[in-house]
């Protein structure tokens, strides 16, 4: 078994690193006084994970940092997803008499993982999440008074932005830090790693006025990073070629990232001889709807019929498998759901009527969020419900 796993491993790693040097943007030397700008930070992505690097960069006393967004919207697919966020301890559960605990939602996630996951981030999500939400709260979110149960938790601990956008979170950090100094710049490509004659990561190099459509720029220039480069660039959802290395049966599907969401950082990373974990597992979701880009209000919706309502096969109207099932359990079984040529019958779920202005509400946010973001990518002419995100 074990010697299956590392020669699974080896040949992923191949075929990822043949991609990644067969695309890949440069990685090189950096030569002396060749620095435009200099900064202790630089962080290349400007999601969810970009902005708390941002905020703990500040909060451990780093004077200047420099926030690089390829897009021309700042936020990727932290701004359109539905600004949900599961943790364990909140003070919000136990306001409503919920009980929880860190070690029951590490429980969870091992459980629903299948035992794949990465003991040491497991372990850190659930530690860290009641630290986010603080962190969050300071920098002005707001978030809905209610807590739900969605698929595969044993417990309510799922919160939502007041506006039930991922909008809600990203606007009011990106605000609370640039009005502390942090920079922000968008279309701003990184179009390589720049080291040291020793191999150590100095800088990088950048594309300013980057077009991604056209794949053109304006400008090149060299950002020195005194403290160090982080690398927040989330996945590659919308990145077929690279997802069909690793598991090509998913490369058809469609996905709910924007359409930015594509590989030029893993690549660069993996040419620096960095190994990212699981690299060929990726999250199918089963609650999208085919008249709807990426996770929309449809994905809300579908939330509530996961905790609290059914979902059932059009072709028969019987249910038919456990709401509260993972997302992969739900996702297969919804495959399942075709016609005699093989053609997807979409499920229909029911929540109660009392949803029915959360929903209203969440669509809404999600229009404004979509309007303020990108043009949805093309979609696959065999997509299903189903959306793969990475």
């Amino acid at each position: 078994m074990q010697s299956h796993l590392i020669s699974r491993r080896s040949l992923i790693k191949s075929s990822l690193f043949g991609l990644a040097c067969s695309a890949a943007p440069a990685i090189r030397a950096a030569e002396k006084d060749e620095w435009s700008e200099t900064y202790d930070v630089a962080i290349i992505g400007s999601g969810f994970a970009g902005l708390a690097a941002a905020y703990s960069a500040l909060e451990n006393g780093v004077k200047s940092v420099l926030v690089l967004e390829k897009m021309n919207v700042f936020g990727g697919n932290s701004c359109i997803n539905g600004g949900q966020i599961s943790l364990a301890g909140s003070g919000l559960q136990k306001s409503k008499g919920i009980k929880d605990s860190p070690k029951l939602m590490e429980e969870d996630m091992l459980r629903v993982g299948q035992r794949l996951n990465h003991p040491a981030l497991v372990k850190a999500v659930v530690k860290e999440s009641p630290s986010c939400y603080d962190m969050m709260v300071k920098c002005g979110v707001k978030f809905a008074d209610q807590v739900i149960r969605l698929g595969a938790h044993s417990a309510p601990r799922t919160i939502f932005a007041e506006n039930y956008s991922g909008g809600g979170i990203c606007v009011p950090m990106h605000n609370w830090l640039k009005e502390r100094g942090v920079e922000f710049r968008n279309k701003s490509f990184c179009s390589a790693v720049l080291t040291d004659k020793d191999g150590v990561v100095r800088g990088v190099e950048v594309e300013g006025q980057y077009d991604f459509d056209k794949k053109t720029h304006k400008n090149t220039y060299k950002v020195q990073a005194v403290k160090g480069v982080i690398f927040a660039t989330g996945g590659w959802g919308a990145d077929n070629e690279f997802i069909s290395a690793s598991t090509p049966q998913y490369s058809t599907l469609e996905s709910t990232s924007q359409k930015g969401a594509t590989s030029e950082s893993v690549r660069m990373l993996l040419g620096l001889g960095a190994m990212p974990v699981l690299l060929d597992i990726y999250q199918v979701g089963p609650w999208a709807t085919p008249d709807e880009f990426g996770a929309g209000a449809a994905s809300i919706f579908a939330d509530y019929i996961f905790a609290e309502g059914i979902m059932v096969d059009a072709r028969n109207g019987k249910r038919f498998v456990n709401e509260l099932a993972s997302r992969r359990e739900r996702s297969e079984a919804e495959m399942k759901c075709v016609d005699q040529q093989g053609k997807p019958v979409m499920p229909f779920g029911f929540c109660s009527e009392k949803r029915r202005s959360i929903v209203r509400d969440s669509r809404q946010a999600s229009e404004k969020a979509r309007l303020r973001s990108l043009t949805p990518s093309k979609r696959s002419p065999n997509s299903t419900a189903l959306r793969l995100s990475r």
